[in-house]
């Protein structure tokens, strides 16, 4: 989206939300986790996930994102071939830019344990990555950062060209991530204001 479609944004979430009042440091969120996409997209997700008869509970992110991103199979099936692929960089760290394939890597022990693996335990290990990656897709947590491969002694951090079905969505999740840290150090920061203040009124 565009820095000039922001208004246009605003009015759709805000529709879909109604009657509930959606304050605009929400709305901020939203906006910088959807940015890769375009307006129209985004507009239909939401159309779609508010018309989803399926959907239990008020609309949300992951609810949203699950209409955006294509079929979570098949993206968790394209997730494992780019993590198996990455084996070659053996001794390097290899970044992935996209938290939800680190975090579901890390479920599963990392990729040294995919390269020390046996076919049978493959099988397991590729459907149990596959089910964490669309269990972070899908709730927006993950592990950002970068993730050794193998035992070398190689520095350099590798990184990772995503598919581009892949990579609209890892943008995103960096985007929902760093707002939410951001949001909590807002909230830190604030209760450590009021902290001092107390003490200051108390010297009164």
């Amino acid at each position: 989206m565009q820095s000039n479609e922001m208004s246009e944004f605003k009015r759709s979430l805000k529709s879909a939300f109604f009657p509930v009042q959606v304050p605009d440091d929400v709305v901020r969120l939203w906006w910088n986790s959807l940015l890769n996409y375009s307006l129209i997209d985004v507009q239909q997700a939401i159309s779609r996930a508010v018309m989803d008869p399926e959907r239990r509970g008020p609309l949300d992110m992951p609810a949203v994102m699950r209409k955006l991103g294509g079929d979570p199979e098949k993206l968790a099936r394209l997730a494992w071939n780019v993590v198996f692929d990455a084996l070659k960089y053996s001794g390097a760290w290899v970044d992935f830019g996209d938290p939800a394939i680190t975090g579901a890597l890390m479920e599963i022990n990392g990729l040294n344990a995919i390269g020390e693996a046996s076919p049978r335990e493959l099988q397991f290990m590729r459907r149990e990555f596959c089910e964490a990656y669309k269990r972070m897709r899908e709730s927006g947590r993950g592990t950002p950062g970068a993730i050794r491969c193998g035992e070398g002694m190689l520095l350099d951090t590798v990184k990772v060209e995503l598919p581009s079905e892949l990579r609209q969505i890892a943008a995103s999740k960096s985007n929902m991530l760093e707002s939410g840290e951001k949001r909590q150090e807002r909230a830190t920061d604030e209760g450590a204001l009021k902290n001092v203040m107390e003490r200051v009124r108390g010297m009164g």
